[in-house]
């Protein structure tokens, strides 16, 4: 093909040159660049269009057709274009991004500051937020005002933010977004100040959690029954500053007036005011017990707190007949922590009696029950019942028989005992009871029923308890295909079968979980998560998959940190679950945090946070449009390679695969977003 200098074209398949007809989709062009390939011919158009046709007779392009221009962005055109044996390229030239410039924080407090930046759009509308946290991590965004720009001048950008703490260095950028591309500002830093700040708050009886911290504000605490006035004493950093105590000035380092406690939950707020007039409130949310936990129905919540730490003892009533099976919740602690302390009366798994109607009802104490951290009293009439393949006696029924229909397991259950906890493997399982024995039974290859031998049992056994988990209260047990676990009140995460030998041995705490205490365990098929009370979460086992989140996928026989940079970044996790390579975490705010394998959309996530194998190295958000719209998740669970969440209107719903129909929606549809089932 030629291009001549008149704009015409002409081409020659063996024979003389011919004009190509101006015609069609070159009617009106003026061509300004030709291609040429082995069965289809491309002209470029001064107006940035590309023009296609094959020479060839016979083909199912003979005349001129404009190559589609849809996938070019506004303002994008095509400026080169290339012809090869089957394909095409095309170089395009797109305009210019805005121009995006960080400026220096201004009214900088204790606790607030206006962060600026300066945005020209460059002719394309676009987007403006900045971002900011204590790190160049950031973790948190604001849109500014204005939010969006058009036109071509620069316009200056600010973003008030408040709930700072004093005295702390905070990192922020402008980013700005067209259809032309994103830009992000400079990292710039401020510190703000701290006039207006306590060095000490002491309340006159019972102790503030978490302990006082300067730059905390917001704080809890339980006082008993007795306690119907509390004062406080604070002192001031600055000399020159003003305390208030519920609005009355109190001189730093002296005692408030008794502040009155109502039963249930009172504010107590302390002001300072600083020199400049800066004011910064620390808070403190003190729940005064009530006398006795009545149960007048079975919604009945005696006390709603945040981090609730157990004083005193309790004492507890019953005023309505329970249905079977009920479930009384006694604290519902708001708090991400698990509850402190324990009532002088009632420790873990304790049985409790109440009477009403002349007739005595049992039930269990759980410090760890509700969504995880509430203090509950569970029903304590409860058995224990298998069904299923039972080859290696995983059925715990002292048979191997394979059984289709709900079959007692025989697990010896005396007077004021129950099950408290279950865990099942692919070839056994474990069940705890409230008295604190814990039993196995099935397949013990690997030793894993914790006997000290590898003789399987179709019966339940107890597990050897005597050596270093001698005097230990287990609140959580789980398995893996050949290996137990349990995880103990104190904290302590103990192991036997598999790599751990053949008695509970305890897991060395190194790496990520050195010096912390374990609040919550999952296990997957072959990696671990566990939930610190300090709100970290550590994981450890295979990531060939990216399961462990740690933004890697080398795989860690000691304890990492998960990613705080993806979906978890500034999140309180309060519930996790294990898949075959992928991870869950429930947060305090009803975001579900997902990584690992998505190959069948088991993360429910739309997130593009992926490497080049397919998986995400670090949590992303699972997404909570359509059936999770406005819903409040009660508690999630990883199967193999799906996921299913129960919100608390009993909505439930689930994604992943579905090969076997196992999200249970009647198709066998593939869910990559959570999908209802009915």
């Amino acid at each position: 093909m030629m291009l001549c200098s008149d704009g015409t074209l002409a081409e020659s398949n063996g024979g003389a040159p011919v004009l190509v007809p101006r015609s069609g989709a070159l009617a009106g062009k003026t061509v300004t660049a030709i291609a040429v390939g082995n069965f289809a011919d491309l002209v470029l158009c001064s107006d940035g269009s590309v023009i296609t046709w094959s020479p060839y007779a016979g083909s199912a392009v003979t005349a001129p057709v404009l190559v589609a221009a849809s996938s070019l962005k506004p303002g994008e055109r095509m400026i080169a274009v290339a012809s090869g044996y089957t394909h095409a390229l095309a170089i395009t030239a797109l305009p210019p991004p805005p121009i995006i410039q960080s400026l220096s924080a201004s009214n900088v407090t204790d606790n607030s500051a206006t962060l600026r930046g300066l945005a020209n759009p460059n002719g394309e509308t676009t987007t403006v937020s900045i971002e900011y946290g204590t790190t160049p991590n950031y973790g948190s965004t604001v849109t500014t005002v204005p939010a969006t720009l058009s036109g071509s001048t620069p316009t200056p950008v600010t973003a008030a933010i408040a709930n700072l703490l004093a005295g702390t260095t905070y990192h922020y950028r402008v980013i700005g977004q067209s259809a032309n591309g994103t830009v992000k500002g400079a990292d710039m830093v401020f510190t703000t100040t701290d006039l207006a700040t306590l060095t000490s708050l002491v309340p006159a009886t019972g102790t503030l959690l978490p302990g006082f911290d300067p730059k905390r504000l917001t704080y809890g605490m339980t006082v008993p029954y007795a306690t119907a006035g509390l004062a406080f004493t604070p002192v001031a950093a600055h000399a020159d500053a003003t305390l208030r105590v519920n609005g009355v000035v109190v001189a730093s380092g002296a005692a408030s007036q008794d502040q009155p406690l109502a039963v249930g939950n009172s504010l107590v707020s302390v002001a300072v005011t600083g020199a400049s007039g800066q004011v910064q409130t620390y808070q403190i949310a003190v729940t005064r017990l009530p006398a006795s936990f009545t149960f007048t129905a079975a919604n009945t919540v005696p006390v709603t707190a945040g981090d609730f730490q157990a004083v005193g003892a309790a004492a507890f009533s019953l005023g309505y007949t329970p249905l079977v099976g009920t479930v009384l919740t006694v604290v519902a602690n708001t708090g991400s922590n698990p509850i402190r302390g324990r009532f002088t009366n009632l420790r873990q798994w304790q049985t409790v009696n109440l009477t009403y109607g002349g007739v005595a009802y049992q039930f269990v104490a759980d410090y760890f029950g509700g969504t995880g951290n509430d203090l509950v009293l569970r029903w304590g009439y409860q058995r224990l019942l298998a069904w299923g393949y039972n080859s290696t006696g995983q059925l715990g029924d002292g048979t191997t028989t394979n059984r289709l229909t709900p079959t007692a397991v025989g697990l010896a259950l005396g007077s004021g005992q129950t099950v408290v906890a279950t865990a099942i493997g692919s070839a056994h399982s474990m069940a705890l009871r409230s008295d604190g024995v814990l039993f196995a039974w099935g397949d013990n290859t690997n030793g894993q029923l914790g006997t000290g031998d590898k003789v399987a049992s179709s019966a339940p056994v107890a597990v050897d308890t005597a050596g270093e988990m001698l005097g230990k209260t287990i609140l959580t047990i789980a398995v893996d295909g050949g290996a137990s676990y349990a995880l103990c009140e104190d904290g302590s995460l103990y192991g036997w079968g598999g790599n751990y030998g053949l008695l509970p041995t305890r897991m060395a705490q190194d790496g990520a979980l050195a010096g912390k205490s374990i609040a919550a365990l999952a296990v997957g098929s072959s990696h671990r998560l566990a939930l610190c009370t300090d709100g970290t979460l550590a994981a450890w086992g295979t990531n060939s998959s990216a399961q462990l989140g740690d933004g890697t996928r080398t795989t860690s026989s000691t304890p990492v940190l998960v990613s705080r940079i993806g979906a978890l970044a500034g999140k309180d996790v309060i519930a996790i679950s294990a898949g075959s390579a992928h991870s869950l975490a429930l947060c305090a705010d009803g975001t579900i945090a997902a990584w690992g394998d998505n190959s069948d959309g088991q993360l429910g996530t739309s997130e593009t946070t992926l490497d080049t194998f397919g998986y995400y190295l670090v949590p992303a958000v699972v997404s909570r449009a359509g059936i999770l719209a406005g819903k409040t998740i009660k508690t999630l669970a990883a199967g193999s390679t799906h996921s299913l969440a129960l919100c608390t209107d009993g909505t439930l719903a689930c994604w992943g695969d579905n090969y076997y129909r196992q999200l249970g929606d009647g198709t066998n549809i593939l869910r990559n977003s959570p999908h209802q089932i009915p």
